[in-house]
């Protein structure tokens, strides 16, 4: 801004990008939209995000590079035919139920979050994926496009299956175990004519189990010797009084 002689003060607009201040670059406001691009394009790819805009009206659907190496859609602009190319490379167990969730989100919502398997079209491998998207419209309420985002959770989801396989083989061992320790009380039960005799044969029969689970377990349950096996199971029960010989 500056002032004439005639006292009339002008405004003289100054295209500013960048500057520096104390030696340090300053982003200026002429920057700022490209500065919030870079920014949002090393969020994206720092979370691994593919991103894609289908443009309803025209019904053309455009794949970003990332979004591409995801699903294996061909970048930059393809077909939409009115939405199917999004849903053709759901896994065919998942199609369906995927589609209906998606469309009813967006009819209640305007928006939608969904986790399912795609099956990638450059190379047929299967992966999880999350995809996250908004629907944008006119003042008329009139669909104009989504946009949304897609993720590969592929490396969530495995870790999540062999926690639960984890989780089942631990439930079947506690109940074999739960089970031989109920026979294990039966059995003593028969050939016992006190209480006293009972506990002390019993906590000798549960020792010798213990110390059998450790080896297996120090062995990664991969088997362990037959001697250490027998003194194991049998010193519990009648110390001093065996012994064993063979082969190992």
């Amino acid at each position: 801004m500056r002032q004439s002689k005639e006292g009339v003060q002008l405004v003289v607009p100054v295209a500013m990008t960048r500057t520096r201040l104390y030696g340090h670059a300053m982003a200026t406001p002429a920057a700022e939209p490209n500065l919030d691009r870079e920014r949002l394009q090393l969020a994206l790819q720092s979370a691994r995000l593919g991103e894609y805009d289908w443009d309803m009206v025209a019904d053309v659907l455009h794949v970003s590079e990332r979004m591409a190496e995801i699903t294996g859609l061909p970048a930059g602009e393809i077909a939409a035919e009115r939405g199917d190319v999004l849903y053709r490379g759901v896994h065919p167990e998942d199609r369906d139920k995927t589609r209906k969730l998606m469309e009813a989100a967006i009819r209640a919502e305007g928006r939608f979050e969904v986790e399912y398997r795609r099956v990638r079209e450059s190379d047929e491998r299967v992966v999880w994926v999350r995809s996250s998207g908004i629907l944008v419209s006119d003042e008329n309420g009139r669909p104009l496009r989504i946009c949304g985002v897609t993720q590969d959770i592929s490396d969530r989801r495995a870790d999540e299956d062999r926690r639960r396989a984890l989780m089942l083989e631990l439930d079947h061992r506690v109940k074999n175990v739960l089970a031989a320790v109920q026979a294990l009380a039966q059995q003593t039960a028969k050939r016992t004519t006190s209480l006293d005799s009972f506990l002390k044969t019993f906590a000798g029969r549960l020792k010798s189990m213990a110390s059998a689970n450790e080896l297996l377990t120090a062995a990664r349950w991969r088997g362990a010797a037959v001697a250490h096996l027998a003194a194991a199971e049998l010193g519990g029960i009648a110390p001093g009084q065996t012994r064993w010989e063979g082969p190992e």
